[in-house]
């Protein structure tokens, strides 16, 4: 996007000053993942238990422009996890029990303000909802525990060689933080899939 300013000179001669072109944006997320799996007690190649832990240590950053100012958001956060699953054998299918338990915590800025060139006096800057850059930073960065829960139950489709399976995980956050930014201390999530493995 190119920007120019409207200028008058003093002849009274208006005269436009274009610009470097501008950005309206830019992101740059960054994730590193280190992590342990375990498999024991393994039959036929599926293990009786898998054990996981690790760590998700994630850079944000990201800036929004309106020239000449632009709003900037940047937070850092790590979140430390294990995970225990147990797989159950049966004549006709595979049932996998999963529990995990995460703790979260960050830092950061909710956001920075700034111009890249001083502004007009008709120049009044972007419209802003500060309520939820302070929510949006709180739900990342706030120190969370999560506990996550799992069923599944895998088999060949009767009739057919299709490996199908159906999985139910829940997944309970939950924040010691009680601000006025957040809209209550705990969420819950819940997915069910079905599907096959090819």
């Amino acid at each position: 996007m190119n920007a120019f300013r409207s200028n008058k000179n003093e002849q009274g001669a208006y005269f436009y000053q274009y610009l470097d072109p501008v950005k309206s944006a830019n992101k740059a997320w960054n994730d590193v993942h280190l992590g342990y799996t375990g498999y024991y007690g393994v039959i036929n190649e599926l293990p009786l238990w898998t054990v996981e832990a690790g760590a998700n240590i994630a850079h944000r950053k990201q800036t929004g422009y309106s020239y000449p100012y632009f709003r900037r958001q940047d937070t850092r956060t790590m979140e430390a996890y294990t995970g225990l699953t147990r797989n159950l054998l049966f004549r006709k299918g595979v049932l996998s029990l999963k529990a995990g338990f995460a703790y979260k915590k960050g830092k950061g800025d909710a956001f920075e303000d700034g111009t890249l060139a001083k502004p007009s006096d008709k120049q009044n800057g972007f419209p802003t909802i500060d309520v939820l850059m302070y929510r949006e930073y709180k739900y990342l960065t706030d120190p969370q525990y999560s506990l996550q829960l799992g069923l599944k139950y895998a088999f060949v489709l009767p009739g057919t060689k299709m490996k199908t399976y159906t999985a139910f995980d829940f997944t309970h956050r939950h924040t010691n933080d009680g601000n006025a930014y957040l809209i209550g201390r705990n969420y819950s999530t819940g997915r069910l899939t079905i599907g096959c493995t090819f």
